[in-house]
């Protein structure tokens, strides 16, 4: 460990010592003795460090930033001066990117020399309600790429560091990620609070790692749960949307601890600004079937394409996309909708509907709110719009599981919902068209998986699940709700 990050590492431990004076006026030096872990890794009593305040609490003067739920404090504004101004006298020349006091922009000049990209408090949430964890970052880039990082948690002392090519390390003792399976680690997650779209999106995610691994968390901070990756603790950690600050030190002690740093698509992160963000050990990054964190990614992506278009829309304009995008709004884990052009996946918004077709999907939409019998110009207008949506459905879901298929075909049926021929053939009942989406692609994925086994062996039923893991919840309702449904059919 060179002098530099030791120097690094100093100064963090001080921008601790100013974020616990905000709930311990008496400082913080009392408070990293009862620490569970001190600068040295013995263990004591830390039960004073994790409780909060009374009721009133400290004035920390809160204020809000873009999005929902994004916070800041005098405290966050306070350490980041400190920080800024103390890591100049290491790198005099350095130039700085931070959350706070407008140095939140990567500007061209930021990829020649030295960089500071800082965090002062990660898990401002959390520091608000005065609950663990919350972290001070530091990320440290030469020429555009990360060189060094350090990650400090003021309530416990745990000091995190790495440099590029040295390892990484926690109180001065090398650390390495995790060589256990997805199935025998936990994951952690961000919640995505930024946006309850967003957040809606990210539970999808969360939902598919929780049917492969032992459970699922959220911290509250990217880098703690970055560190807690390195660190062997986890079997990684994911987010939709990070800034850089919020990743750059922890992604760098993540890496040098044998872990695998991506964006949800697989790709090298380019470290220069927001981001998606999957940091995984190096046991789950071994493995092939992972959920499949691009497909949240196009579903967000979509979503804000959508936001900017409607945003430019004049006032009082027509939606021409309302009827479709009613049946895919909030659609959960394995029914998300989203452009496929940077996965080679087969987009599954070819052909939304416009004009008259909005008309049929207003139509459809109505008859999934009624609880009557269907008449035959009812049942007309459910094939029609089925004849729209459930191709879109099995040309995004048929490369997931592996399969090509031939004939598509609608009915009115009583008894089925769908079926599948020897030939590859497809059939798909069109009152499918009044369940919710997400049922709807569990049949869709029902059927396809057929291609594979004509059957319903284990081996099916976990090719089922390997595409759809939320099929079993879907497939209750559709028996719970179903035979309601197919007795309003009047032939």
């Amino acid at each position: 460990m060179t002098s530099m990050i030791k120097k690094i590492e100093e100064i963090a431990r001080e921008a601790g010592d100013i974020i616990l004076s905000a709930h311990n006026q008496s400082g913080a030096a009392d408070h990293r003795r009862n620490s569970a872990v001190s600068r040295k890794g013995s263990k004591k009593d830390c039960s004073d460090c994790l409780t909060g305040d009374s009721a009133d609490g400290p004035d920390l003067h809160i204020e809000n930033k873009e999005g929902r739920a994004n916070f800041v404090t005098i405290y966050d504004k306070k350490v980041q001066d400190f920080l800024t101004a103390r890591l100049k006298e290491v790198i005099p020349d350095a130039k700085f990117l931070g959350e706070e006091n407008g140095m939140d922009a990567f500007q061209p000049g930021d990829e020649e020399g030295w960089l500071f990209v800082i965090d002062p408090i990660d898990g401002t949430t959390n520091f608000i309600h005065n609950m663990y964890p919350y972290v001070t970052s530091i990320g440290l880039m030469k020429d555009g790429a990360p060189y060094a990082g350090v990650v400090y948690i003021p309530l416990t002392g745990q000091m995190f560091s790495a440099e590029r090519g040295q390892g990484a390390y926690e109180n001065g003792k090398r650390i390495h990620s995790s060589r256990a399976p997805l199935a025998d680690s936990i994951m952690l997650t961000g919640s995505a609070g930024f946006s309850m779209d967003a957040f809606q999106i990210a539970q999808g995610l969360s939902r598919d790692f929780m049917a492969r691994c032992q459970g699922v968390r959220s911290t509250g901070s990217a880098e703690y749960s970055l560190c807690m990756a390195a660190s062997g603790r986890c079997g990684g950690y994911c987010e939709m949307r990070l800034c850089l600050w919020d990743y750059i030190a922890g992604g760098l002690i993540l890496e040098e601890a044998g872990g695998r740093l991506t964006d949800y698509y697989g790709k090298p992160l380019t470290w220069r600004g927001p981001s998606s963000v999957l940091g995984l050990s190096e046991g789950v990054a071994r493995e092939r079937d992972l959920p499949d964190s691009g497909y949240y990614q196009d579903k967000w992506e979509t979503l804000l394409k959508w936001r900017e278009k409607e945003a430019a829309r004049p006032a009082g304009a027509p939606d021409q996309e309302a009827g479709s995008r009613d049946r895919n709004a909030g659609r959960p884990s394995g029914a998300a909708d989203g452009p496929g052009k940077e996965t080679g996946k087969q987009s599954p918004n070819a052909g939304r509907p416009s004009g008259a077709a909005d008309e049929l999907s207003r139509e459809v939409e109505r008859l999934r709110l009624e609880t009557g019998r269907l008449g035959r110009e009812d049942i007309r207008n459910l094939a029609k719009e089925a004849l729209r949506v459930i191709p879109e459905r099995v040309a995004y879901y048929a490369p997931r599981v592996g399969v090509s298929y031939g004939r598509i075909t609608i009915r009115n049926q009583r008894t089925r919902w769908g079926s599948c021929s020897g030939k590859k053939n497809l059939n798909f009942n069109c009152l499918l068209m009044l369940t919710p989406p997400e049922v709807l692609d569990s049949v869709v994925v029902h059927e396809l998986c057929h291609i594979l086994e004509m059957n319903h062996s284990k081996r099916f039923y976990e090719n089922v699940l390997r595409v759809y893991p939320d099929y079993y919840k879907n497939h209750a309702w559709l028996k719970e709700n179903g035979g309601a449904l197919l007795r309003r059919m009047t032939g």
